[in-house]
């Protein structure tokens, strides 16, 4: 029984061996080294889609610095976010404007509005009246 394991542990030895196997098939063992080769190789070294995605990567770390850099720099994340809630569409940038240049336009008539009803009350509409009764009364 010993014999037949140690015959057995032997002949496994000798068949798994790549030395063995490369003495009686040559060829099988250097195509099996070229294959392990290149795989090794397309392991090791990036295809050029990975180096250009790690590239972009580093870029864009350059241009959007992390939470932890903005700190440092005295800048919180609202103020990053509310650059990014001002993008917007075309249509409403132009209503924004719009609506920005409509305010000291709607105040300039309120406030006319409001010095007629007051000059119709009898009470003077403000500089110009008093400037006029001044040059009036002299």
């Amino acid at each position: 029984m010993r014999q037949a394991s140690s015959e057995m542990k032997a002949w496994l030895v000798q068949s798994v061996s790549p030395i063995q196997w490369t003495r009686q098939h040559p060829w099988i063992g250097l195509s099996a080294g070229a294959v392990a080769g290149f795989v090794a190789a397309t392991m090791a070294v990036p295809s050029k889609e990975q180096q250009a995605l790690r590239k972009l990567r580093r870029i864009e770390a350059a241009l959007n610095p992390s939470r932890e850099a903005r700190q440092e720099n005295g800048k919180s994340d609202r103020d990053h976010d509310s650059k990014d809630k001002k993008k917007g569409s075309l249509l409403g940038t132009l209503l924004h404007e719009l609506a920005g240049a409509a305010g000291p336009l709607l105040m300039s008539v309120l406030n006319s509005q409001n010095a007629q009803a007051g000059a119709g009350q009898g009470q003077p509409a403000g500089p110009s009246a008093d400037a006029g009764a001044s040059t009036t009364s002299a």
